[in-house]
């Protein structure tokens, strides 16, 4: 008897039945939760690094990512124009397998002493989570300074130009003696009822992945208990790192990486847990290993942008019945090359989920005129044409009435007939679970100017954004992101590296006030380059140093040597050791 079925029997009292659903769970708390292993994209990799003189010509790194309509897909991630330094760029897609880089990449650059600085011939603005809340993308990132990874945050109201907090960084390596005393990074961030749940890394060493959590994605408390995920028995026994975590309103799936002492990177293991700290490992992990035989070629067209294994963490999607990861592709080493790759699996043991909504950004409006409202829907993550969900726009408070065009439509027009502060929600119902979100509309006197812009972010009353699926901890009201009016990124390859052309961001004025003030600026780096520079140095490689990763310091001698090249070995391996790897 299912705990639904248990309290409508009549059979029992209700708080009976409430006692032993949780008596069932305890004995059998999370059964049968193994999910599929992986399989690859037959079109990996779906983007590699840009051209010669682009900001992303040498690598593209970790990303943070968001699906916010059926046609919207966005992406951040991390671009590498050579040596130790990274900025974050943008791409867009409308299906999530091709991609446009926007054409004035970079967005976001180090500027701040933590992340590098401006002048600095290292450092990182790696952005790992987004999510959009109230029509406010929120960004967490790492960047590096003298050896040490630490996470940030920023805001945006259209994905382009950054704000950071003044505040940053938000989450800062323990003290000495403690597990993550050296170095952190990859911050996988959740939306989850009233919590903010971050899963980051200590990226050296054996890594392991922790738990901190938040009221509102700022101010942040470790879990007492971390580490979370440890290092294993094989395929996991030298390192566990960089995890991407969904929520789907009961349980808490993680897919994170794992490495052992064979040759290739990081393999795709699968843990879950039903409050988001104690997890449990699969016993069928890894779900998704290196090839084998390990592919030591330099051309897309046979290693497939992962032939050696996994380079970063995956962004997971839920597709209807299907997951989709996103991660980075182990392409080559020395120079280190790290793609975008795609697997997919079936959706095993994941339950119906309630409609994810998001009723739009606050905005204005005049008596008697229109207002356009931008609704999303998403049913078990995949934006529909609703012929199975049923939506309605109703009106929660106001001094007056909200006349709406379509009450059943997601995109409608609304007016109003008396001055003051509305609420409006959006709901959305599959016929089993029901979710909602609300959006607030300040309605000036005839004759006023809409020129002052939106009301600013009133504190966050929607969550979710497809990075991680943040939902409702009940599986019920949440909203994510609904689509909005993004720049065409058009069909660049990635902002060239013009000297000195640079393009101020940040500095929003309206459409949610940033709690920080500090913005930084974009544009091209300075210095053009007829030929690639030097490898960013990430450990991925046995010729990087400056973030180690277990296991890797034999990966290219071996996996070099088991591809039979002989002499040529030899002589990379000569030119690791002489700090000159081409």
């Amino acid at each position: 008897m299912s705990c639904r079925s248990a309290k409508q029997s009549g059979v029992l009292p209700h708080c009976i039945a409430a006692l032993l659903c949780s008596l069932l769970l305890l004995v059998h708390p999370l059964a049968a939760q193994e999910e599929a292993a992986l399989t690859r994209s037959a079109q990996n990799p779906l983007l590699t690094h840009g051209p010669s003189g682009s900001i992303d010509q040498i690598k593209i790194g970790p990303r943070a990512m968001l699906r916010e309509a059926p046609n919207d897909w966005k992406m951040w991630y991390e671009a590498v124009p050579g040596g130790n330094k990274s900025h974050a760029a943008y791409a867009t897609s409308s299906d999530g397998i091709t991609w446009t880089r926007y054409p004035n990449n970079p967005v976001m650059s180090p500027s701040e002493p933590w992340e590098g600085g401006a002048n600095n011939p290292e450092g990182e603005t790696s952005p790992i989570s987004v999510l959009k809340e109230h029509g406010l993308y929120k960004l967490w990132y790492h960047g590096f300074n003298a050896g040490e990874r630490q996470i940030g945050y920023a805001t945006s109201t259209d994905g382009i130009s950054w704000t950071k907090y003044a505040g940053n960084p938000v989450l800062s390596p323990g003290t000495a003696g403690a597990w993550d005393a050296d170095s952190i990074c990859e911050g996988n961030v959740l939306h989850v009822g009233d919590t903010y749940y971050m899963y980051y890394s200590r990226c050296t060493g054996t890594g392991g992945i922790g738990l901190a959590t938040s009221p509102d994605g700022i101010a942040w408390t470790k879990y007492a208990n971390n580490p979370i995920i440890t290092t294993g028995t094989g395929w996991e026994d030298q390192q566990v790192d960089w995890s991407g975590v969904y929520n789907d309103g009961q349980l808490f799936h993680m897919w994170y990486l794992g490495k052992s002492n064979a040759p290739g990177g990081f393999s795709l293991g699968y843990a879950w847990s039903n409050d988001g700290k104690s997890f449990t490992k699969s016993a069928s992990n890894p779900l998704l290993p290196p090839p084998n035989p390990l592919i030591i070629n330099t051309d897309y067209a046979v290693n497939k942008g992962d032939g050696i294994g996994i380079e970063n963490s995956a962004k997971v999607f839920r597709l209807g019945a299907s997951w989709r990861f996103y991660y980075g592709g182990f392409a080559s080493c020395c120079p280190e090359d790290a793609t975008l790759s795609m697997a997919t699996s079936p959706v095993q043991n994941s339950p119906n989920r309630a409609p994810v909504v998001d009723a739009g950004a606050d905005r204005m409006a005049i008596v008697g005129a229109g207002v356009n409202l931008d609704g999303t829907v998403m049913d078990d993550d995949t934006p529909l044409i609703l012929t199975d969900v049923t939506s309605i726009w109703s009106q929660v408070s106001g001094p007056g009435m909200a006349s709406f065009a379509d009450t059943s439509a997601i995109d409608t027009a609304v007016s109003f007939d008396t001055e003051g502060t509305y609420v409006l929600k959006l709901s959305a119902d599959d016929s089993a679970l029901t979710g909602e979100a609300t959006v607030n509309v300040v309605v000036l006197p005839v004759g006023s100017s809409l020129d002052a812009g939106p009301a600013s972010d009133a504190g966050v009353n929607s969550s979710g954004g497809m990075d991680a699926g943040a939902v409702g901890s009940n599986g019920g009201t949440v909203s994510s992101g609904g689509a909005s009016g993004s720049a065409n990124p058009g069909s660049g390859q990635g902002g060239t590296l013009a000297g000195g052309a640079s393009t101020q961001i940040g500095g929003r004025t309206s459409g949610g006030a940033s709690t920080g003030g500090s913005t930084t600026a974009s544009g091209a780096a300075p210095g053009t380059n007829s030929a690639p520079p030097a490898p960013k140095q990430s450990g991925s490689c046995a010729c990087e140093t400056t973030r180690p990763s277990a296991g890797y310091e034999f990966l290219t001698i071996l996996a070099v040597a088991a591809a039979g090249l002989g002499r040529r070995s030899r002589q990379r391996k000569q030119d690791m050791n002489d700090g000159n790897a081409a």
